[in-house]
């Protein structure tokens, strides 16, 4: 696959995810603020203990559910600086913020070395900023092998949550816990 095909096959994961959350009643904050004061919110707003203060902040001004794109919450377990796909604030669900992450799946086997990555940072996100995490896995063509690892393994905590198909992305923006073995479906 073609870096410009994966930029692709990611932006469409992505749309997916922000549908979701607008159907629900979530605003986009980058429609919210210029494009200046939102940089500042995705580049620094979010770091250095700042997570809870800044969507609580936002909160106040917005007065709505919102999510943000793109938002660097802090570093990688290899201590690189990560930017999150979605960081989401709703007072009634997730009032103390959901840190959401997006890959797509669309050759077998290409990017299993990934998914640990992506898991053991989400769970230090968890553990620092006290906030749920999501793991958003589209394209249907997970090996059942790494399926059965995540599943296994993310659902050990009550902050961390591992979705596959589009009826349980929709549950879990909700709040509507996805416990069940997961069923593997294809969201593009």
């Amino acid at each position: 696959m073609s870096h410009a095909t994966a930029i692709k096959t990611g932006n469409r994961a992505e749309d997916t995810v922000a549908m979701h959350f607008e159907r629900v009643g979530y605003i986009d904050a980058a429609n919210y603020y210029s494009p200046k004061n939102y940089r500042g919110i995705t580049q620094r707003g979010l770091l250095n203990n700042n997570f809870k203060k800044t969507l609580l902040s936002i909160s106040e001004e917005i007065r709505a559910p919102f999510f943000i794109r793109q938002a660097k919450v802090m570093s990688t377990i290899y201590q690189v600086p990560w930017s999150m796909d979605f960081v989401a604030y709703n007072p009634d669900t997730y009032k103390d913020g959901l840190c959401v992450e997006c890959k797509t799946q669309t050759v077998s086997g290409s990017v299993d070395e990934k998914y640990v990555f992506v898991e053991q940072s989400l769970l230090n996100v968890s553990r620092v900023n006290n906030c749920d995490t999501m793991f958003v896995l589209m394209g249907g063509l997970i090996r059942p092998c790494v399926e059965e690892y995540l599943t296994k393994s993310t659902y050990t905590t009550d902050t961390f949550q591992f979705v596959t198909n589009e009826g349980d992305l929709k549950k879990a923006i909700e709040r509507r816990r996805v416990r069940s073995s997961v069923v593997q479906g294809s969201l593009l």
